[in-house]
């Protein structure tokens, strides 16, 4: 006689199988992760020493990519004046001095962008002075002084590039307490479309940032940078509704106070999410993350939901570190018991980054251990994996470091032909060119709504004049019919 098959029963076999399947999945993560995390390997590269100052990567040769450290701040503890060097390789690959940057105080804070293949470099200080400086992207970082003020100079200076009166031109926005004690205030250094800079008045509507930070970025197919301020007074985003017209488009919640604040697309969904780190004087939720809802709306994340540290006088920046599909924080700063943390936490899915952190030594081997500085990343040997660009004061002696880590981790073949691919300039106004692909069989350019605007074959190079400002996201597909996707932004 046939037994009739027991539903409850197969459903506890199916159940129990589930589960052993659940189990296996978790191991084989774990393994996956802590493999990835193993193969992790950075060459250590001492250079010259700053604190309470500015450290950026920034393009100096449009044509084959080249990239310099502008770094800055103060050269040893209770140092009265600040250096302000650009950095880059020699013929041995040495990291030598490029240009100084001649300054009168301390403090440095800096922002800069690219127009008709210059660069622009704007630096702010604590006493008084505001100089921007401008290079041809040749290569030879041969700066020239365009605009200098000895009228401005502020303590917790921000400053930030954006085009404020719609003509087509970043100009300089910036804000911080004034040192002879006045309130905080708001500046404006207009752009004038031809090398040349000018003061101006910034939009009423604009709040001062003292102690905070300004941060321009694109959060949508507006062409327009909008404006987050973070300050005592207000913690928002506003939209720049063109011609100098700024409103209050989102609040931000739990914002800490003195803030650094990153713009990342964190879950690959190509729209911009926020990182504001720093504590919050009331309920101590430093670190928060918000994602990009669209529109202008977002979803805050706290450090209790995200696992990143809430940390202050330092910085957080993101990018792939161990090319797993994930994006990673470096994370740069003082834990709220004094105890100070350079380390990266690495990304999982929805926002939330593993405990299991990768302490990051010098070139003895010794932890680096820095807060009051600064965190920026970037593939500058285009090899496919990103680099990491630290300053900062240490726990130890108090005294300045500056460190360059360059990856030396290893990676699969086709993730690093996948990563080594660059495309050059970006941002760009026109001609975009391709490195790192040998054949290109197709070119399609996407907007941030997923539109396809312009598309080319068998080319290296693209013609993006005609595009609006803003993201978007361009798709090579090579001959073997390998698809590559990176962003780039039109200016």
């Amino acid at each position: 006689m046939a037994i009739a098959p027991n539903p409850t029963l197969a459903y506890l076999t199916f159940l129990k199988f589930q589960i052993m399947k659940t189990i296996i999945s978790v191991i084989a993560i774990t393994i996956t992760t802590l493999g990835a995390q193993a193969q992790i390997n950075f060459s250590a590269t001492d250079l010259p020493p700053a604190m309470y100052g500015c450290g950026d990567w920034i393009t100096i040769d449009s044509s084959t990519n080249e990239q310099a450290i502008l770094i800055g701040g103060e050269t040893s503890n209770g140092a009265p004046n600040a250096a302000v060097r650009l950095l880059g390789q020699d013929n041995n690959l040495n990291w030598i001095v490029k240009h100084n940057f001649y300054l009168e105080s301390e403090e440095p804070r800096s922002a800069f962008f690219y127009e008709d293949n210059y660069v622009y470099i704007a630096i702010v200080t604590l006493f008084q002075e505001l100089k921007i400086f401008r290079a041809l992207m040749d290569g030879n970082a041969n700066f020239s002084e365009v605009y200098s003020s000895l009228d401005v100079g502020y303590t917790n200076a921000t400053i930030t590039a954006i085009d404020i009166n719609d003509d087509g031109y970043e100009d300089f926005l910036f804000s911080g307490f004034p040192y002879t004690g006045q309130t905080p205030d708001v500046g404006l250094i207009q752009n004038n479309g031809n090398g040349t800079f000018s003061s101006a008045s910034p939009p009423s509507n604009i709040p001062q940032a003292n102690g905070g930070y300004y941060k321009s970025v694109y959060f949508d197919t507006s062409g327009r940078k909008h404006l987050i301020v973070v300050s005592d007074d207000v913690d928002a985003i506003f939209e720049n509704e063109g011609n100098g017209v700024f409103t209050q488009a989102f609040l931000l919640e739990n914002t800490p106070s003195r803030v650094h604040v990153t713009i990342i697309d964190l879950n690959n969904d190509g729209l911009n999410d926020i990182s504001v780190t720093g504590p919050n004087d009331i309920d101590d939720s430093g670190m928060m993350l918000y994602k990009n809802l669209g529109n202008l709306n977002f979803q805050p994340f706290d450090a209790t939901y995200t696992g990143l540290p809430n940390t202050y006088y330092g910085e957080t920046e993101y990018e792939d570190i161990d090319n797993d599909g994930y994006i990673d924080a470096v994370v740069l700063g003082k834990l709220l018991d004094n105890t100070v943390v350079t380390k990266i936490y690495f990304g999982s899915d929805d926002f939330k980054f593993f405990g299991d952190e990768f302490i990051l030594n010098n070139q003895n081997g010794n932890p680096i251990s820095l807060s009051n500085g600064t965190v920026d990343l970037y593939d500058y040997n285009n090899d496919g994996m990103f680099d990491i660009l630290l300053t900062g004061r240490t726990a130890i002696t108090s005294e300045p470091e500056s460190w360059l880590l360059t990856n030396t981790s290893t990676l699969s073949v086709n993730t690093f032909e996948e990563n080594r691919f660059i495309i050059y300039p970006n941002p760009a106004r026109d001609i975009i060119s391709f490195k790192g692909i040998d054949a290109i069989k197709s070119i399609t350019v996407f907007n941030q709504l997923g539109q396809k605007v312009l598309s080319a074959k068998n080319t290296q190079s693209l013609n993006v004049e005609s595009l609006d400002a803003g993201m978007y996201l361009v798709q090579i597909t090579d001959l073997k019919h390998v698809s590559i996707q990176k962003k780039i932004i039109k200016q």
